[in-house]
């Protein structure tokens, strides 16, 4: 009858049923806390995977990567000038004093800048051998040779700068001769003659005034007293009058 059935006095129709498989009708997904926490466990899942393919989060030592960083390491002296604006100019103000120095004491000084870098080498050397040997797994003891690669970088640098500065300070004969890691042990060696002779060169008004006019502009210590804001407490006159060799018009300048 077309479809069409009776019961009692009611005509029913009757639709076939088509149940179609799909992919997305397979599976069923009930939206809640516990699907969140699925997805979270699923991103976490994914994260792992790719620290896991990371050579550098897997926390497994990596050879390549320790290699890497020591390079990035041995470089760094020089890279962390450029690092920002604070850097340059944090460079360019130790190096005008440090220009300032060797002019004043007419290169004295000069051994004693490569005991100071051998000595900073040192301790990057030690400090990057500590984090090796403290480090809780492979990924510290990578990190662990860009410090060790600093020591290096300290320590060549130092090296280069070693004859250069020690035929300034007219302390050792024959210096042109020395090859490189000579002339480092020899700073080493002049470096209580050099204490002596920068100490002496200033212990003098003229060679203060000249390092005091590098670093500030200022003509002489008398200057940049008379040209302070407030007058210096008791204390503080004191501890220059007795740090710096001043003239007699910068003691009645600190005394008024």
């Amino acid at each position: 009858m077309n479809g069409l059935s009776t019961i009692g006095c009611l005509p029913l129709r009757q639709n076939p049923v088509s149940l179609k498989n799909s992919s997305h009708n397979s599976k069923l997904s009930f939206k809640g806390e516990d699907d969140d926490f699925e997805q979270t466990e699923v991103a976490k899942e994914k994260q792992e995977s790719v620290k896991a393919l990371d050579p550098r989060a897997n926390k497994r030592f990596d050879l390549k990567v320790a290699g890497s960083n020591f390079l990035n390491g041995v470089i760094s002296p020089i890279t962390s000038i450029f690092e920002s604006p604070t850097s340059m100019a944090v460079t360019a103000g130790v190096g005008a004093l440090g220009y300032a120095l060797l002019r004043a004491t007419k290169g004295a000084i000069g051994p004693l800048f490569v005991v100071a870098g051998g000595a900073i080498a040192a301790f990057q050397a030690g400090q990057g051998i500590a984090q090796f040997v403290k480090a809780k797994d492979g990924d510290e003891r990578e990190k662990s040779f860009t410090t060790m690669g600093s020591a290096v970088g300290t320590g060549a640098l130092t090296a280069l700068s070693a004859k250069p500065l020690l035929k300034g300070a007219n302390i050792v004969e024959n210096v042109d001769s020395m090859s490189m890691t000579k002339a480092t042990v020899e700073c080493f060696k002049a470096a209580k003659t050099s204490a002596s002779k920068t100490l002496t060169s200033l212990n003098n008004e003229e060679t203060i005034n000249s390092i005091i006019s590098a670093v500030t502009g200022k003509s002489s210590a008398s200057s940049v007293i008379t040209d302070s804001s407030s007058t210096p407490a008791p204390a503080q006159q004191a501890l220059v009058k007795k740090v710096l060799p001043i003239s007699s018009e910068a003691e009645q300048s600190l005394d008024t």
